[in-house]
């Protein structure tokens, strides 16, 4: 998802992902961002993201292992 969205912003959709997964079945969330300062990366790693991605973004860095 990306970071700015209409109505709630990627952050928040994670915080509460986050809150379900004790309760639900996992949800991987990648934040897509054009913010690329390591306190974004951090902040999205708090919020709750398995990973981010920084705008615009390569195929390659979604391809396994």
């Amino acid at each position: 998802m990306d970071w700015v969205m209409p109505k709630m912003d990627g952050a928040e959709v994670c915080r509460r992902l986050e809150e379900r997964r004790a309760s639900e079945s996992y949800v991987y969330a990648i934040l897509l961002t054009a913010q690329d300062g390591r306190e974004d990366l951090l902040r999205a790693m708090e919020a709750g993201a398995d990973d981010d991605l920084i705008k615009p973004f390569d195929e390659l860095d979604l391809r396994p292992g």
